[in-house]
């Protein structure tokens, strides 16, 4: 955010176009800071994590559970899988 190129503003899809799906095209970042992106859980494995594809297709796979800048959705819940 420093240097510019990633705004509080911006849609997440105009940094990562495999966000697209299930109506997260209107989710912005300022929403994944403070929770109320929609999205309830967005599970994922950490050993899987660093494979940009297969983050990618986890992003396509999440749905939102509300509409994007609504309700704050925290939930805590160990991801580091099997």
């Amino acid at each position: 955010m420093q240097e510019g190129t990633l705004r509080i503003e911006d849609r997440v899809v105009d940094h990562l176009p495999a966000f697209r799906t299930h109506g997260k095209d209107a989710v912005i970042v300022e929403h994944l800071l403070i929770h109320t992106s929609g999205i309830p859980f967005a599970p994922h494995w950490q050993k899987k994590w660093t494979d940009p594809d297969l983050r990618a297709a986890r992003f396509a796979q999440w749905k939102l559970d509300h509409a994007s800048g609504e309700n704050p959705s925290i939930i805590c819940q160990s991801t580091s899988g099997p």
